[in-house]
């Protein structure tokens, strides 16, 4: 089961795999605040691992903001829009990239009721 890690190390090794749609503000919704990043081409960006199976997938705006270009959306507009965009998304090449967008895209939907994973799927009260 992946879990957001956040750290800065757990990406080395790691390049883009592929890319996921999604309306950005859900990312914060269900993983919090992005971990700050380059600064220039990367606003933001989430570290996902898997300590068993050792897998490590990032989720990233690319080229996304004004960091990077004049004419792009500010940092503030990329982060409340209400469309979707497209997030990079990295990793070791160890895991299955479409398990991993399946399951960003279930724990967006499991933070926009207000419930976990466990409960929804497993019927564990909290």
């Amino acid at each position: 089961m992946f879990k957001v890690c956040n750290d800065s190390h757990s990406v080395n090794g790691t390049s883009r795999m592929g890319e996921i749609s999604v309306v950005y503000k859900d990312l914060i919704l269900a993983f919090g605040e992005p971990m700050e990043s380059d600064g220039h081409k990367v606003s933001g960006e989430w570290v996902f691992h898997d300590d068993e199976a050792d897998i490590t997938f990032t989720l990233y705006d690319w080229k996304k903001t004004r960091l990077y270009g004049s004419g792009l959306m500010s940092v503030e507009q990329l982060r409340t829009q209400d469309k979707e965009t497209i997030v990079n998304i990295g990793g070791n090449h160890k895991g299955d990239i479409d398990a991993f967008k399946s399951w960003v895209k279930n724990q967006i939907e499991y933070a926009k009721v207000g419930k976990p994973f466990e409960q929804i799927i497993l019927g564990l009260k909290s």
